[in-house]
């Protein structure tokens, strides 16, 4: 959408073509987006942009592509999810009979989008434009410090958030020597990425703790995912040391409309405690912090039966 300067009917014939393409298309006055990111509007069920109720929330996004494609006159883009499904948000800035406006685009990913030829690049690695090697952990395969540190920290996101740490590391490098120590790492790694989405991202946080980054999912779902992990890790064996038993201790928290690095911390907090038990989930559900035998004590971290 090169020109950017039209006359209302213009648009609207623009948008008439683009209804049939994209999930959603519409355009918004500049004025009309200012006043909602200020809060001008206090009934929020009269809002005229009510875009976040097709992300099912209850509030306005605070990452609003259309609001910074208004203050910098470009085209903005980002990801947004709904459940399992993965939507492109455009938000193009243009000048309708003189005054500003921006046009909004929402177009529903598929499979086949979210991937490259070979199947295996997420479409946010080409979105963000980064070569893939730089931000790879060379052992594992999983996405490395660099990668959270540059492009994912700062982010809001929709998305359940847990630390992974592997229990016990320590005792196999110092037992059974550094090589058992780094299979035990890729074999905990592998599980984890055999039991995730495409669109979900396992992130090797530190030598022996992953972050996993679950978009778009529900408290239930997510709680039942890192059950699963945790079960799954603890039945494999690691190849060549069988004496071994892999297990993992899990953090978990939801996070909505804070920035990934806040609820990282929260997740790591929650991981630690785990720590105390091994072999455990931790999660935070409703502000209380619950493990495999039910809520724990605030004040004795232990568990109420």
């Amino acid at each position: 959408m090169k020109n950017y300067k039209m006359t209302m009917q213009q648009a609207q014939e623009l948008v008439q073509k683009y209804e049939n393409v994209f999930s959603v298309a519409r355009i918004l006055k500049g004025e009309t987006i200012v006043e909602a990111s200020m809060g001008a509007s206090q009934n929020l069920s009269m809002e005229p942009c009510r875009c976040f109720d097709y992300w099912g929330r209850g509030s306005r996004c605070e990452n609003c592509v259309s609001l910074k494609a208004l203050k910098e006159k470009k085209k903005k883009t980002k990801l947004e999810f709904r459940q399992n499904d993965v939507y492109q948000v455009s938000a193009h800035y243009m000048e309708i009979d003189g005054m500003p406006y921006v046009m909004e685009l929402i177009q529903y990913l598929d499979e086949a989008d979210l991937v490259d030829l070979s199947g295996s690049e997420l479409l946010l690695t080409r979105l963000n434009g980064f070569k893939d090697e730089l931000y790879r952990d060379v052992l594992t395969g999983a996405y490395n410090r660099r990668y959270y540190e540059e492009q994912l920290r700062h982010q809001v996101l929709p998305a359940g958030i847990a630390m992974i740490d592997l229990d016990d590391f320590k005792i196999y490098n110092d037992t059974c020597g550094h090589s058992a120590g780094d299979i035990a790492l890729t074999t905990v790694a592998a599980v984890i990425r055999s039991m995730i989405r495409r669109t979900d991202l396992l992130i090797r946080y530190g030598g022996d703790e992953f972050l996993l980054v679950i978009p778009g999912v529900e408290a239930e779902d997510f709680e039942q995912k890192l059950r699963q992990l945790q079960d799954e890790v603890h039945s494999k064996e690691v190849p060549g040391y069988t004496k071994l038993q892999l297990s993992v201790s899990i953090g978990g928290v939801l996070s909505e409309e804070r920035k990934i690095e806040a609820a990282v911390e929260i997740a790591d907090k929650l991981m630690y405690r785990a720590k105390n038990h091994k072999n455990t989930v931790v999660t935070a559900v409703n502000s209380q912090v619950v493990g495999p035998n039910g809520v724990f004590n605030e004040a004795s971290e232990k568990v109420r039966q």
